[in-house]
Order: C-alpha cells, then sequence, then structure tokens
C-alpha cells in the first residue's frame, strides 16, 4: 500500500476525494484531543472543539498552502 503525504492528501480531498478526510482526523484526532483537553479541561468542551476545528479545517482546505506542515496548519 502506497503512503501518501499529509499535502497529497489534501490536495486528492480538495479535488473530489472527499472520503479521504477520514485519514487525516484519524491521524490527527489524539493530537487535537490533548491540545484541546490543555486549554479547557474538559472532556466533553475538548470534543466539541476538535469538532469545530475539523470543520473549519475542511472548510478552509483549499487554503492549506504547505508553508508549514499539515498538522501545524490544523492546530
Amino acid at each position: 500500500m502506497i503512503q501518501l503525504s499529509d499535502e497529497e492528501i489534501v490536495n486528492k480531498i480538495v479535488h473530489g476525494e472527499t472520503a479521504l478526510f477520514e485519514t487525516l482526523i484519524r491521524k490527527y484526532n489524539e493530537r487535537l484531543y490533548r491540545i484541546s483537553l490543555s486549554i479547557v479541561s474538559d472532556g466533553d468542551a475538548a470534543e466539541d472543539i476538535m469538532q469545530t476545528a475539523y470543520i473549519n479545517a475542511y472548510r478552509q482546505l483549499s487554503n492549506f498552502e504547505g508553508r508549514s506542515s499539515f498538522g501545524t496548519w490544523l492546530t
């Protein structure tokens, strides 16, 4: 199986392969949860923050320019 970089996955999502967004969610879920939890100290609120972050990221994927890693851009 060929491993795609985050940038390649983003490019494919932007060009119609929207189901690949799940790949990014699975990869960054723990990271986003830990960051969110460190800010709000509440598991439910952290999950709400994550959901909002993923929705915003999905809507703005076409603006990802690759000047930083996708993980940095996402967080």
